[in-house]
């Protein structure tokens, strides 16, 4: 049985779509379908620095308004503020 079969009828389908987009080898896909992971990066991404993306958005000419929408999708809607603290964040960064 062919591995991608194999895939399908475990429902691994994110390790096939993977597999059919050449990010992972045929070898990758068989240790994923084995329960091991060892090749895949688990290292958890780090936030993005409010004040240093306040920076570039004023830097880029963004408003004050808009660039909460801008921190809020920079964050994948998980700002881990509200539009307040943002703002305070804003005016100080543009204040230098």
């Amino acid at each position: 049985m062919d591995i991608r079969d194999t895939l399908k009828e475990k429902q691994f389908y994110g390790t096939l779509d993977r597999l059919n987009r050449n990010e992972i080898t045929e070898a990758e896909a068989e240790a994923e379908l084995n329960g091991d992971m060892s090749h895949v990066d688990l290292t958890p991404l780090t936030p993005p620095d409010a004040y240093e993306y306040a920076q570039e958005l004023i830097n880029a000419g963004v408003e004050r308004q808009e660039s909460w929408s801008r921190w809020i999708q920079k964050t994948a809607l998980n700002p881990g503020m509200d539009a307040k603290d943002w703002f305070k964040i804003y005016d100080i960064v543009s204040a230098y």
